[in-house]
């Protein structure tokens, strides 16, 4: 999931409030998912974390920073998104994260 809404923009570094929308983005799609479990058999991604993504260099040359890890392999507010959706909660990614962090 892009953090782009373009083909035009293009950033040194994503911030917080982007991945935030990515996060909340994953997190409302995955939701569906968890509510169509018994028709959505398994869900797929091209890649695991941003150092090796395709859309690097497809479309547009950029980082683009779609995956659920980060270049250090760290899990992104994406990956909580789809924790939360996975929970069957109404909470959001960062009380899921916080919960589970123990913040």
């Amino acid at each position: 999931m892009s953090v782009y809404n373009n083909c035009s923009d293009k950033w040194e570094t994503v911030s917080d409030q982007i991945l935030s929308r990515q996060a909340i983005g994953y997190q409302d799609l995955f939701r569906v998912f968890v509510r169509n479990k018994d028709t959505v058999r398994y869900v797929a991604l091209c890649g695991v974390s941003d150092d090796l993504t395709w859309l690097r260099w497809f479309f547009v040359e950029r980082n683009d920073w779609p995956l659920l890890f980060d270049e250090q392999l760290k899990p992104k507010p994406a990956f909580w998104g789809t924790v939360a959706a996975a929970s069957g909660t109404d909470q959001n990614w960062a009380k899921v994260r916080a919960d589970y962090l123990g913040h």
